[in-house]
């Protein structure tokens, strides 16, 4: 799982809209797996 920002370019054409440009910028991510038990004193 992780999240940031897309940002999109957009180009008109004679056969509609296309995109010209796609840029993802990551900003976390948390990656699948175990989790180890919390320390109890």
């Amino acid at each position: 799982m992780y999240g940031g920002r897309c940002a999109f370019a957009v180009l008109r054409t004679d056969d509609g809209w296309r995109l010209s440009e796609v840029v993802v910028r990551e900003k976390w991510r948390r990656l699948p797996g175990p989790r180890t038990a919390p320390v109890i004193d």
